[in-house]
């Protein structure tokens, strides 16, 4: 890459840091072009010229978002020392990972992660296969599971995520314990 290409490069990322911070915060439809624009020191123009139009902008904060995401959950799941720990961690970082934003953006963000289910799906996997590595060390024992099994698994905690069922703390808590019951082997 060469110099212009550096600097266009740093100058696109500068705007979607920008745009994420000001959407997240205000909200999708309380923040224009302008106002990102303005925060973001650059005119509207180039922010046309980077992204077409406010959606391909907001698309584009959504990306980077659920990358953003996607990688909080791979490191919680990397950094546990246990397995129930690690599970209990990701349980509710994914239960709450948007209870942050405005509720505009939270709402768009939803949507747009419900149309893009498949996304980060490999590196996800392969975070919780590694996480499935720390089972030996659990005190319960893990049932096994194919990589299949472990994404449907992620699909569904994601699916009741998105339609709102984990809104409520005791059906998040009743949930949380369903899985985990289920993957972890009490029996033994």
């Amino acid at each position: 890459m060469n110099g212009f290409e550096r600097r266009t490069e740093k100058k696109k990322n500068h705007i979607l840091n920008v745009a994420q911070k000001l959407l997240t915060e205000k909200g999708v439809k309380d923040v224009n072009i302008l106002d990102i624009a303005e925060v973001a020191g650059v005119s509207h123009v180039t922010i046309y010229h980077y992204f077409g139009h406010k959606q391909g902008l907001v698309d584009a904060v959504m990306d980077k978002t659920l990358h953003e995401t996607s990688s909080q959950a791979r490191e919680i799941l990397d950094q546990a020392k246990t397995f129930e720990e690690g599970l209990d961690k990701v349980l509710e970082f994914e239960a709450t990972r948007f209870d942050h934003c405005e509720i505009t953006f939270k709402n768009e963000i939803i949507t747009f992660e419900r149309t893009h289910i498949d996304r980060d799906n490999t590196l996800i996997t392969d975070s919780l296969r590694r996480f499935m590595m720390l089972a030996p060390t659990s005190p319960i024992p893990v049932r096994p599971f194919s990589n299949e099994t472990i994404k449907v698994f992620v699909y569904l905690f994601r699916y009741l995520k998105t339609h709102g069922f984990l809104n409520d703390a005791q059906v998040k808590k009743e949930i949380t314990e369903f899985f985990k019951a289920g993957i972890l082997d009490y029996s033994k």
